[in-house]
């Protein structure tokens, strides 16, 4: 899978991996254990797994460090008394909100794309059966996160464009590009290239499931609230290569 040179946003992943657990609610838990286990089975399949605990630290570390980069320093341990220690440093899925606007931590190299990707494709596959109700949800969150960064709603389809376009090549930046359209027929459209997500989805498509995008919902839910009117997201379109896609919606004006 090719991944674009832009350096992944780390503010993006925080704000989405926070949206992920309290969409969940009282079943983070479950679905927590539901996602470990399949980021593991993905760890499995690229790399031969070893009796010798010795060999699995040295896999376990070089797959932490290399493609599923998430913190600056990875370090697993096997102790003579049969427990077995991860320290982890900088990781990006423990800093919290307040932290990341402070500028107060932040991973001192790149994060992984192919990280995010597996770690969005395990969400979607945990969910299971629930996947729709659980993206929406997100989605809502996402949109709720992003109204409270504003000093006031967008009053207008052009402020609206001007503000959703700002946030997402800015702070939320999960994709090349995204460009909003209103057009005279009362549809509107997203068109996004490069986007992060799309990789976790294609791994998903890849091995025969379904994927989900938590920001066709955000996108409905935020331009709803805004211009105080219905929005119905009427479908996608991938014209391109994995990452380049057409979100569609319909506005009752």
């Amino acid at each position: 899978m090719a991944f674009g040179s832009r350096a992944f946003s780390r503010e993006f992943f925080d704000m989405y991996h926070a949206a992920v657990f309290e969409a969940l609610g009282e079943n983070a838990a479950k679905y927590n254990a539901r996602i470990g286990a399949i980021l593991a089975n993905a760890w499995y399949k690229r790399v031969e797994s070893s009796a010798d605990p010795a060999g699995s630290k040295k896999a376990k570390e070089s797959y932490t460090g290399g493609p599923f980069s998430f913190s600056d320093i990875v370090r697993f341990e096997f102790t003579d008394e049969g427990t077995v220690y991860l320290y982890a440093k900088n990781c990006v899925s423990c800093i919290d909100s307040e932290q990341l606007l402070m500028k107060e931590v932040f991973m001192s190299h790149d994060f992984s794309k192919e990280f995010f990707a597996a770690y969005h494709a395990a969400v979607i596959e945990a969910l299971g059966d629930d996947a729709a109700r659980y993206n929406a949800k997100i989605g809502i969150i996402l949109a709720n996160a992003w109204q409270k960064k504003l000093s006031e709603l967008p009053a207008d389809p052009a402020e609206f464009k001007k503000a959703i376009e700002a946030y997402m090549s800015g702070p939320f930046r999960f994709s090349d590009i995204a460009k909003f359209e209103f057009n005279n027929d009362g549809t509107a459209c997203l068109y996004v290239k490069g986007c992060d997500i799309c990789n976790g989805n294609e791994l998903l498509r890849s091995s025969g499931k379904k994927g989900s995008c938590p920001i066709s919902q955000m996108v409905k839910s935020a331009m709803g609230k805004a211009l105080k009117t219905g929005v119905e997201l009427t479908g996608s379109e991938k014209p391109g290569p994995v990452g380049e896609c057409y979100l569609k919606y319909k506005i009752s004006m």
